[in-house]
């Protein structure tokens, strides 16, 4: 659940009501909830020192950082925490398959895909807009993998990542933010999405009539560097003959041909 008002007064009790009438539900219903797994974030510009939120006589503290569906979300939404644990579990798989010497080159990139690739496709675009060093890691862990899984120390690794035929972890996440916006203009998402992305009003017949407004910052940070400025910016780009498609599984094959 969440919360969101001026005052942390008005946040606190919101929290602990809508808790308590959660787990009165549970109650009615012969469920049992665990409030003592309960965790709580608190998202401010201001410096808040400590927030904590009491629901039956349990005090749960906000945290710097939580798990909420296998992802580690923190207070500054830059998903450092959640990067550096994929790429220690990554690096983790890299080793062990290290000692799988003998596999021959096919095995270790069918091993690479299933297993060592999915750490970054799993909800990669919820963390998506994240920093230059976290960036860097994943480069890193990525290519320690394909130049053992290839023998290859020396080529550059955009010729390692034509060996393997797959794109790189930037464009998978960028054909999925396109998908996105299209299936948002196209209303083929839940109703809470449908305000994410709108198309240019306009009272032309235009060429392009299916531009997508690019919103307004204040911030780079929490402005510019943000799915919805960014999902509109590169959808612009697209050529017009793309946007105008009404299959989302053409549109996506269109653009995985452009990146081709």
């Amino acid at each position: 659940m969440a919360v969101h008002d001026p005052s942390l007064d008005v946040v606190k009790k919101s929290l602990e009501a809508a808790a308590s009438e959660a787990l009165a539900w549970f109650r009615a219903n012969c469920m049992q909830a665990n409030p003592e797994k309960f965790q709580v974030i608190l998202f401010s510009r201001q410096n808040v020192q400590s927030f904590e939120v009491v629901i039956e006589n349990y005090v749960i503290k906000a945290e710097r950082c939580v798990k909420l569906l296998g992802v580690q979300i923190d207070t500054k939404f830059s998903f450092d925490d959640h990067i550096a644990v994929l790429c220690k579990k990554a690096s983790s798989q890299i080793k062990a398959l290290v000692h799988l010497s003998v596999l021959n080159e096919q095995c270790k990139a069918n091993i690479y895909h299933a297993f060592i690739l999915s750490n970054f496709t799993y909800s990669n675009l919820v963390w998506h807009m994240f920093s230059t060093s976290s960036t860097r890691k994943i480069q890193a862990v990525q290519e320690r993998c394909l130049r053992y899984i290839y023998q290859n120390y020396d080529d550059n690794i955009k010729q390692l990542y034509s060996l393997l035929s797959t794109p790189t972890l930037y464009m998978s996440r960028l054909r999925k933010l396109m998908v996105l916006v299209f299936k948002v203009i196209g209303q083929n998402v839940p109703s809470f999405l449908n305000e994410m992305y709108k198309c240019h009003g306009t009272p032309y017949e235009l060429r392009d009539n299916l531009s997508v407004e690019l919103p307004k910052f204040d911030t780079v940070t929490y402005g510019k560097r943000s799915l919805r400025y960014e999902g509109a910016k590169q959808f612009n780009e697209l050529p017009v003959e793309i946007k105008k498609l009404c299959s989302c599984k053409i549109f996506y094959t269109k653009v995985v041909y452009m990146d081709a």
